[in-house]
């Protein structure tokens, strides 16, 4: 077992420890919280975003950069699908679609979906 850390989600004030190392999105779901996620949590659709309020998680990748605007990057919108707990966290849940549950209730995760569909960004030549 490795090193635990706090896990802090607003607004509900919801307190856990997760593992350090694990993803966001996992340390989020692992722990009866859903967040939208319509492209299963492969970092192509950009719906899982949260606020980063304080603490350490790993940089910014590449998908994010595709995915989020310059001001949400400078607000510290991360995708939780495409960052890493490094330690004690507080986040805040942006979306709309956010359902906090209780253990035992049935919880709305796309997790296990397996997308057909896929955004894809081209660049055309202009004629």
């Amino acid at each position: 077992m490795g090193k635990k850390v706090n896990l802090k989600v607003l607004p509900d004030n919801y307190n856990k420890e997760v593992e350090a190392g694990s993803r966001l999105m996992d340390a989020i779901n692992e722990n009866n919280i859903s967040i939208e996620s319509t492209c299963g949590s492969k970092g192509k659709c950009g719906k899982c975003k949260v606020k980063l309020l304080e603490g350490k998680i790993s940089n910014i990748t590449e998908n994010e950069k595709k995915l989020l605007s310059e001001k949400e990057i400078d607000e510290k919108i991360v995708l939780a699908c495409e960052r890493t707990v490094l330690g004690d966290i507080t986040i805040e849940i942006i979306n709309e679609n956010k359902d906090m549950v209780e253990k035992g209730q049935i919880i709305k995760s796309n997790k296990n979906i397996n997308p057909i569909v896929e955004k894809i960004y081209l660049e055309l030549p202009l004629p």
